[in-house]
Parts: C-alpha cells; sequence; structure tokens
C-alpha cells in the first residue's frame, strides 16, 4: 500500500471487516441515512460469512448483498460482478463496495485483484480485500505473486493469528487512506476536548512503535504465558476446588451430628 496507509488492530477478523464496511459506508455516503437502502455490496459466493454479515450490520439490506456464482478456479467472474452493478445502477441503486478474496477459508483461492481494482476505479467503489485467510503470504515472493493487485485496496483483513502466531483475538485492518476511518468513527465528548490535541500528537509518534513492540512480544511470548496462566488458574482451582469439598464434607458431617444427636 502506499505510504501514509495505516491500520488498526481488532478483536478479530469480523471487527476488522465490520469496521471497514462502516467507513466504506460513510465515505459515500455521509450521514445521509437516508441512502442506506439503496446501497449494494457485492462479493462471490465464496466469501466468508463474516463479511456478509458486516454488510448486514452496517445496514445494507440482505437483498442488496450480491453474492456472484464463482469460476471454476473459485474465483469471482469480473464479467458477471461488472453487468451485477450494471443492473443496480439502472434500477436507481448505490454500488458501494466490492469485497473481493485474498485467500478463500474454503479453498484458498485469490480472486482476480488487479481487475477488480480496475473496476472499483471505474465505478467509484470501495475495494475491500478479504486476506483475513491469504494475506500475510505477501511476506514470500510466491504469496506476492499470487496476490498482485492487493496494493490498489482501500482496505485489507489480515488475520495475524493464522500466519504469525498471535493470539486468536488478534485481527487487522489496513486502510489506504486512515483519515477516512478517522471520519467513520472520531467523536469529540467534551470530557477529552482537553486532552486530544495532546493525545493526536503523542499517537502519531508512539502509535507505530508501539504496535510493533506488541506484536513482538505477543509473538514470543504469548504462547507461552497463556499455558502457563491456564496451568496456573487451573491448578488452582483444583486445589480449590478440593479444599472446597472437604469444607463441605465437614458441614455434612457438622449438620448430620446436629439433627441425629
Amino acid at each position: 500500500m502506499p505510504a501514509g496507509a495505516s491500520g488498526i488492530l481488532t478483536s478479530g477478523g469480523s471487527a476488522a471487516k465490520l469496521t471497514a464496511m462502516v467507513a466504506a459506508r460513510h465515505a459515500a455516503i455521509g450521514d445521509d441515512s437516508a441512502r442506506i437502502s439503496r446501497l449494494t455490496v457485492y462479493a462471490s459466493d465464496q466469501t466468508h460469512s463474516s463479511a456478509i454479515r458486516a454488510a448486514w450490520i452496517a445496514g445494507i439490506q440482505r437483498s442488496h448483498v450480491r453474492l456472484i456464482p464463482c469460476d471454476d478456479e473459485f474465483r469471482v467472474p469480473v464479467d458477471a460482478l461488472a453487468a451485477s452493478i450494471a443492473r443496480d445502477r439502472a434500477a436507481g441503486l448505490i454500488p458501494l463496495a466490492i469485497v473481493a478474496n485474498g485467500g478463500t477459508t474454503n479453498t484458498g483461492a485469490v480472486d482476480p485483484l488487479a481487475e477488480l481494482a480496475d473496476l472499483a476505479a471505474r465505478e467509484a467503489m470501495w475495494l475491500h480485500v478479504d486476506a483475513a485467510y491469504g494475506g500475510f503470504s505477501v511476506l514470500c515472493e510466491q504469496g506476492r505473486r499470487a496476490l498482485a493487485g492487493i496494493e490498489r485496496a482501500d482496505s485489507i483483513t489480515m488475520d495475524p493469528h493464522k500466519w504469525i502466531s498471535m493470539p486468536f483475538e488478534c485481527g487487522c485492518l489496513m486502510a489506504r487512506d486512515p483519515r477516512r476511518l478517522t471520519a467513520a468513527f472520531q467523536i469529540f465528548p467534551d470530557y477529552l476536548q482537553l486532552f486530544f490535541p495532546f493525545f493526536r500528537k503523542r499517537r502519531k509518534k508512539a502509535e507505530r512503535r508501539r504496535i510493533a513492540h506488541s506484536a513482538l512480544i505477543d509473538s514470543f511470548f504469548q504462547g507461552i504465558a497463556q499455558q502457563y496462566f491456564f496451568y496456573r488458574r487451573f491448578h488452582f482451582l483444583a486445589a480449590d476446588g478440593i479444599r472446597q469439598i472437604g469444607r463441605f464434607d465437614d458441614l455434612v458431617g457438622h449438620m448430620t451430628g446436629r439433627i441425629f444427636r
């Protein structure tokens, strides 16, 4: 992605896709809620269910989420998708976003990302690449070839836990223009007015370093730490349970003696 692109860590891929969908909606219609009912989203029938659900939660009518039947290689046919967009525009609808696959969960198939980027540019639509499964393959040459065109996306979902040993709860959303994320979600409550300028200035300097450090620490220590704490907690609960059972037996014996003495 270009210089200036940025992103956020989320609780998982589902949250990342929902964040992207809301940002796309806001970029298209702003606060004009009357137009939400006309928005349409496009994806292949191999797209992960969380992307479809993200569109629903963002207010897209279920009947306006177009699932294009895949081809023999489980990729979305660009011509069929373009025809669906044209039909919807003719019907007075507002094509909002294309959700492309950067490695499907079912088969690992990658949609023709460069062609979809061209289509999205022609139609002035948001292109989101769901690369939760295959995104981190760009770290190798073969993966970069397979995902050619992903760098042109408006947003990309990746799941660090699938490739780089991060905890399951970790997802990532990359945005070509992070200001669109800010515009969609930023709120200025009164109690933060005094601190926000300082916070924003400090955050720009520290955010990348903090995320890098957090990722590095998690990568090396999270697995060991989780196992260690699980063992300690389980051991504590087991020991405490044994003690409680002993106390319960003592209580039963005491009450029995009081009742039948």
